[in-house]
């Protein structure tokens, strides 16, 4: 038998979670005009998941943004366009070189940079195709479906 104090704080508990939960699901909708975030995955040439810092830089698109892949993949929030994917992997044996770590910690290691077509929450994943570095090298992923156009017709000089 409960006490007459029992059925009321019963109530409240659960009133207060479906409160709490009506809440916390209502901060993860996209609201019309809010650009859905688009996650990234960058692997290497042996399809293991890479960690380090994401860039984008808009060629057609507009604005810019970056995530830390310090798991499998981040997100961006940017509008539907053509950017360039820079990817600043993390060295292994440092903060930041195992799947879960922190990655500012890390050191820098190497570069690898695309250019994307970026749809609005579209998974890119992108694989290592070619040599680390951004100085000549300017395509050394292939980002599958998200490969731009422009960078597929007429790629930039090696």
């Amino acid at each position: 038998m409960r006490s007459s104090g029992e059925v009321p704080a019963l109530k409240f508990a659960l009133l207060c979670l479906v409160a709490v939960t009506s809440l916390t699901s209502a901060c993860h909708e996209v609201r019309p005009g809010d650009v859905p975030d688009t996650d990234i995955e960058v692997r290497d040439a042996s399809g293991e998941p890479m960690l380090g810092q994401v860039r984008f830089q808009p060629i057609t698109g507009q604005g810019t943004d970056g995530c830390d892949i310090n798991a499998a993949r981040c997100g961006v929030a940017l509008p539907t366009g053509e950017y360039r994917l820079t990817f600043h992997k993390m060295s292994a044996g440092f903060t930041g070189s195992s799947i879960g770590g922190a990655v500012s910690g890390g050191r820098a290691s190497g570069c690898f940079q695309a250019e994307v077509k970026l749809v609005q929450g579209e998974t890119i994943i992108c694989k290592q195709k070619g040599l680390i570095g951004c100085g000549t090298a300017i395509d050394n992923l292939d980002c599958g479906k998200a490969s731009s156009e422009r960078a597929v017709a007429a790629p930039l000089a090696k």
